[in-house]
């Protein structure tokens, strides 16, 4: 007899196996894999040999024949060894589970399982057992659950549980090579294996606990001595999926039996794009395999009529599909749609192109083993940087992704892996180095940080376009200019210094992209007259439109600065979309009050302009725009006296005067002196509450979004402040105009104007800020950074009056907290220690400098109507901040949310996610219908809670008189429907009729004001109470007709639906369903 693989190893010794499956219970507090070791030994090549002599043919378990290699005539049971049939060839198998006729069995020697049916099942004489199964069992050494090694002491083996999320990241390692040292050979099929990175990785997730090995074989021990444990970690895998009842069963099957090659991080690989779902589900496959996939696609198709048809496919087993083109594919068994025997369907998967198809059961097979030995080389990813917002994807955005990479060959980089969604995070390069990321993120305004962003609708205008291309004028308002370039005082070209930085930025990033980028010349693209491009000028890339083509050379006209130039073909590239989301940056202009001399301007009065107004600073008040150029008045402030530059040219014989009409409503201004700072826009102080709640609309801040964020400010778990991500780069922008304006101005702040410009102690840089001192005391006053939530007691010294173009950006710190989320450890909900406030700050930092990090808001709340600030949790792809402190035992889980302290009052209801995975199965019941795209459900398993609710509301309104005056928009309220009862509301309008969303259902419907009740503070089991109303999309619809809305609705209004394969965008927001009935 034959040695076990495990005999011939011994403690210390260096294994590397294949992981084939994982066993891992909720209850059993080790972990077991099955895997192989290198390529097949010799002993075990003979022995399929003697099996594949002693097999006559199929024959069913419950009745053999006399020529079959059976040892008995008793059916095959869970547990017992066997043989089966799998594509004409026999292996010896052992029973998982069975369900009529239909078994689940694991070949022993292969470390897969295949679903069959008795006929193909036969019992094997004892001869061909004799050798142990060729796949080894190892158990993980030094980890338990997170739950610590209690039983280890307390000697209750149960005593702690793996979590779901420990689960899912195990069931990640099926089809991945393993490194690890032997610790010990338990068994001759069973060894102790140390896995030191993977169990360091766990540990580190919170996912499990690292122990000694001492304490670990004290654990192992009791296990195997544990009757009940002991049959779970015999030799046989598992009797059912280790992860079915924890794990959503979409994210098991998509790993079943296939093998799926780890990708390293941080390399380059040419794929092929061959499915896009959104930009955060696309499919990727490597160009090296793609061969090799076609012509398995091709001998699936010449061979599929002498395979066997399954007569009841499991979901999750691997099997050959035939899609709408008449072609066979690898597939996985995604979901079983109800229907007559012969005409069952089945929802698929193919592995290979990840695009999902409905077939019949008349084109489903068996697949074979030698089918599952082609590892799947086609990754679902996600492209880094892209961010719907939290608005979901449009199916415009949808359409612009598959037109630029679908079915194209690209280059994708791998930033970083998602090991929850099991999405690589790339980002996409084409052929001439474009990165393809960016460039949709700028067609489709979904970069995460927009870059030079003017506005979504003036990054569409043509840059040629006049007067300028987008760019936003006060007129009658003096600007700091220069001239760019002149021909005449008739025309030339403006260049504001508040583009300076803008334009700065523009060359660099053209520079950092055309210097690395050769192949992009001007032979791959086609050079018209009205092209845009880029031209190198004295080693700066600068933006240009073509306006003649001559013989070798082109004509074209720098946009940003004016000129006319002559270049070779070849010194022109094509001007690719990022870089013309920011408009023409020079203005062409007209100097008003002249005109030339003799009709037109000659050389000595052109020189003398000239003279007077370049290589300096202008200031210039626009007063028009006729044509294509802007109608100016110049000022010299260099100049002793006179300043006007036309009153100068006129009284120096170099024009003549020109009567010019100034409208009447800048006739006001134009006495007011260029030197004259605007006044702040909100002189007096706001309402904070009201301020932050006009932020919020204007920011789209709503209770259930998810937002991507920069945390600018912390003091505590329970205090800190959060910038909106897509709007750095306009604050970095502007923070650049603020020091340049601060360093020439000296005009203090106008007490008791609370809107100012304040030095910050720690860098001496000028910030917005709000005073909030009641009156000035020793020379300071305390003021609020609005752009990052800090406060400070400044100087009056360093205070400046801020100027009103300043303020059109709103402030972009906004208050968050963790309460009501999680506790501290003491008994006050709002006072942090200082190990909880380090452990908050590291999570913050080590998302911020890593990953993209999100914010959910789940409420809104005030601090004694003064103070508003949102209840947030943070999280990373991996992680959120109350799951990270609450494992780092700094804070305390709190579910449901405790009775709110008398100080705090509530400005929402609460949001949840009511506990719903991805890719999890629920049972609904639609309640409201707008389109596709937005309808409400309510979850099924949630109707007691809700049934509870609507009688805390009945006994509260029996006690409420109707209220006696009217309510603001955004006030929580109960409102009487038409059915004369009484739901939870939101007033979301009062003028010209109140308007209530009903946030229970998700319908808004006008009521009568005597049909508004006030919700009390006290109220809290009808206040803290999730939104019961969860807001979705179908997945993968695109443009429907008017009918098929009408259908929609007429369809799944007020009917009980099971929805599966929820994919939520940004990890908790934008649930899309795709529903079965």
């Amino acid at each position: 007899m034959s040695l076990s693989p495990a005999m011939s190893l011994g403690p210390g010794a260096s294994v590397a196996v294949r992981v084939c499956a994982v066993g891992l219970r909720p209850e059993v507090p080790v972990v077991r894999l099955w895997g192989l070791l290198g390529e097949r030994r010799s002993e075990y090549v003979r022995l399929r040999r003697e099996i594949q002599a002693a097999a006559a043919g199929p024959r069913p378990a419950a009745a053999p024949g006399a020529g079959e290699p059976v040892a008995g005539g008793a059916e095959l049971c869970t547990g017992d060894m066997g043989l089966v049939e799998v594509v004409g060839l026999w292996y010896r198998c052992c029973v998982v589970s069975r369900h009529g006729q239909q078994y689940r069995v694991f070949l022993l020697d292969e470390g897969c399982t295949v679903v069959t049916s008795a006929r193909y099942l036969a019992r094997g004489c004892k001869e061909l057992f004799h050798l142990p199964p060729e796949v080894l069992g190892c158990v993980v050494a030094d980890v338990v659950p997170p739950g610590g090694p209690g039983m280890a002491v307390s000697g209750d083996v149960g005593a702690s549980t793996w979590t779901v999320e420990a689960m899912e990241f195990f069931s990640y390692l099926h089809g991945k090579e393993v490194l690890g040292l032997v610790q010990k050979v338990v068994t001759p099929q069973l060894i102790v294996l140390e896995l030191p990175q993977l169990v360091a990785q766990m540990h580190q997730l919170g996912l499990a606990r690292q122990v000694s090995s001492s304490l670990f074989c004290q654990v192992l021990r009791r296990c195997l001595t544990h009757s009940h444990f002991r049959n779970v970690l015999k030799m046989e895998p598992p009797a059912c999926s280790p992860v079915t009842s924890a794990v959503p069963q979409l994210r098991q099957v998509t790993q079943a039996d296939y093998f799926y090659p780890q990708l390293q991080l941080g390399v380059t690989e040419p794929v092929l794009v061959t499915h896009v779902s959104d930009p955060h589900h696309i499919y990727c496959q490597l160009q090296s395999l793609s061969q090799e996939i076609l012509c398995l696609s091709d001998t699936m198709c010449r061979a599929c009529d002498w395979w066997e048809q399954d007569l009841l496919p499991q979901v999750g087993s691997p099997c050959a599909a035939r899609g709408i083109d008449g072609q066979w594919y690898r597939a996985l068994v995604l979901e079983l749609i109800a229907g007559e025997q012969d005409q069952q369907v089945a929802l698929v998967i193919f592995v290979d192109y990840g695009r999902k198809e409905t077939v019949t059961r008349a084109n489903l097979r068996h697949l074979p083993v030698e089918c599952l030995r082609m590892p799947v080389v086609t990754y679902p990813c996600a492209l880094q940087g892209i961010s719907d917002g939290g608005c979901g994807w449009s199916p415009s955005q949808i359409e612009e992704l598959k037109a630029l990479v679908l079915g194209k060959a690209v280059s994708a980089h791998l930033k970083a892996f998602n090991c929850y969604e099991h999405l690589y995070y790339v980002s996409l390069y084409g052929e001439n180095g474009v990165n393809l990321n960016h460039l949709f993120g700028v067609q489709t305004c979904c970069l995460v940080s927009s870059h030079m962003q003017v506005s979504q609708t003036e990054a569409q205008k043509d840059l040629a376009s006049a007067p300028g291309a987008g760019v936003h004028l006060e007129l009658g308002v003096f600007h700091d200019v220069q001239v760019s370039h002149l021909r005449d005082p008739s025309e030339f070209w403006l260049q504001l210094h508040e583009h300076r930085q803008l334009l700065k930025q523009l060359r660099q990033s053209m520079w950092n992209f055309y210097s690395h980028a050769p192949k992009l010349d001007g032979s791959g693209w086609d050079l018209q007259p009205g092209s845009l491009c880029v031209s190198r000028k004295e080693g700066v890339f600068c933006r240009a439109v073509i306006t003649r083509l001559l013989d070798s050379e082109v004509e074209i006209h720098l946009v940003d600065t004016g000129n006319m130039e002559t270049v070779g073909r070849s010194a022109v590239k094509e001007l690719l979309p990022r870089f013309r989301e920011l408009p023409a940056l020079a203005l062409k202009s007209c100097l008003v009050g002249v005109s030339p001399l003799g009709g037109s301007w000659s050389e000595v009065s052109v020189s003398a302009f000239r003279e007077i107004v370049l290589n300096k600073g202008l200031k210039v008040r626009f007063l028009s725009a006729q044509g294509d150029k802007y109608m100016v008045e110049i000022l010299d402030q260099s100049q002793l006296g006179e300043k006007s530059v036309g009153k100068l040219m006129v009284q120096r014989g170099y024009a003549e005067y020109q009567k010019c009409e100034v409208p009447e409503t800048l006739q006001k201004s134009s006495d007011k002196g260029v030197s004259q700072t605007s006044s702040p826009a909100h002189a007096g102080k706001e309402n904070q509450v009201n301020a932050e709640k006009r932020h919020r609309e204007e920011s789209d801040l709503e209770v259930g979004s998810t937002v991507n964020v920069v945390v600018s400010y912390v003091e505590s778990p329970g205090y800190f402040w959060c910038q909106l991500s897509r709007n750095c780069h306009d604050l970095n922008v502007l923070m650049a105009e603020i020091q340049e304006y601060c360093e020439n101005s000296s005009n203090p702040c106008a007490w008791p104007d609370s809107v100012c410009l304040a030095q910050y102690s720690e860098d001496a840089q000028w910030y917005r800020a709000l005073i909030t001192s009641e009156t000035p005391s020793a020379e300071k006053v305390e003021v609020l950074y609005v752009d990052y939530g800090n406060r400070e007691q400044v100087s009056l010294t360093n205070l400046r009056s801020t100027n009103k173009r300043f303020l059109e950006l709103e402030a972009q710190a906004f208050r968050c907290s963790l309460y009501n989320l999680i506790l501290p450890n003491g008994q006050d909900p709002f006072a942090w220690d200082e190990a909880a406030i380090e452990a908050f700050q590291e999570f913050v930092d080590t998302s911020s400098s890593q990953l993209e990090l999100k914010c959910t808001i789940f409420a809104l709340a005030s601090i004694k109507d003064k103070e508003l600030f949102n209840i947030v949790d943070l999280m990373t792809p991996f992680q959120s901040a109350c799951q990270f402190l609450t494992e780092r035992g700094v804070a305390r889980p709190l579910s449901p949310q405790k009775p709110l302290v008398s100080s705090v009052q509530l400005h929402s209801y609460y949001y949840s996610m009511h506990g719903i995975k991805i890719g999890s199965e629920e049972d609904v019941f639609i309640t409201h219908v707008e389109d596709p795209w937005t309808f409400y459900c309510q979850l099924e398993r949630c109707a007691d809670v809700l049934a509870q609710l609507m009688d805390n509301i009945d006994r509260l309104s029996e006690t409420m008189t109707s209220l006696t005056t009217l309510q603001k928009s955004g006030s929580l309220c109960l409102a009487k429907y038409t059915d004369n009862c009484w739901y939870r509301g939101l007033i979301t309008k009062t003028k010209p009729n109140t308007e209530v969303f009903f946030v229970d259902f998700g319908n808004t419907e006008t009521i009568e004001k005597d049909h508004l009740l006030p919700l009390p503070s006290d109220a809290c089991d009808i206040l803290l109470l999730p939104m019961q109303a969860i807001k979705c999309s179908l997945a993968d619809i695109s443009n429907v007709p008017r009918e098929a809305t009408t259908w929609f609705k007429q369809a799944v209004l007020e009917r009980q639906l099971k929805v599966n394969d929820f994919m939520i965008g940004n990890l908790l927001l934008n649930m899309k369903c795709i529903f079965k009935t």
